[in-house]
């Protein structure tokens, strides 16, 4: 049976208050390991883990069910992390070859203003006796940055992390949380069905 997970997660608290995320996923689980978790909550009128007993009387359903809910949960904070980077100025830096690969095969488009005074007004890096590849170059670069920021929000969260890791990396190192699972919906949803046929 294929599973699909499509849950708001928290992923911790900041002086804004709670960070949350929403994980998407799904993976296959095998027949006889739905048609337990359906019975068990049959049996019990229960949907909690815990109550079931699901970890102490069928370990091997239990792991199944921890190890696929929490590659979805945990991509989903890696790529919300990473995402949030993006936004801040100077978290990752980007090289010629990225900005390069992303003009002939993403669809940035650098347009060189060359009669934008107030390009520079308020950029305390530059300096008014910069040439004009310099100028040229900063331009790029600042037309890349908010580029990337509006590009990196139409990926999907395995998307972004795939191209952040084969494009920009910058040494970045992901600790995954642990994640409490829950019965996925689907089948809950499939015992109170069956539940209310008989």
């Amino acid at each position: 049976m294929k599973i699909t997970i499509n849950e708001d997660i928290c992923l911790g608290f900041s002086h804004c208050g709670s960070v949350s995320t929403t994980a998407q996923g799904e993976f296959e689980m095998p027949d006889e390991y739905v048609e337990t978790i359906v019975a068990l909550i049959r049996e019990h009128d229960t949907t909690d883990i815990e109550e079931l007993q699901l970890e102490e009387l069928h370990p091997d359903i239990y792991e199944f069910l921890k190890e696929n809910i929490n590659e979805i949960y945990q991509q989903a904070e890696e790529a919300h992390f990473i995402r949030e980077g993006f936004s801040i100025d100077e978290c990752y830096e980007y090289d010629d070859d990225l900005i390069d690969y992303c003009e002939r095969e993403l669809g940035f488009e650098y347009e060189c203003d060359e009669d934008d005074d107030d390009f520079y007004e308020d950029e305390d890096e530059y300096e008014e006796d910069e040439d004009e590849d310099d100028d040229d170059d900063y331009q790029r670069r600042s037309q890349f940055e908010s580029w990337i920021c509006d590009y990196v929000e139409t990926l999907t969260d395995q998307q972004l992390v795939d191209f952040f890791y084969k494009h920009i990396d910058n040494g970045y190192e992901s600790s995954p949380s642990e994640f409490e699972i829950s019965i996925p919906q689907q089948i809950i949803d499939l015992a109170c069905c069956n539940k209310d046929n008989e």
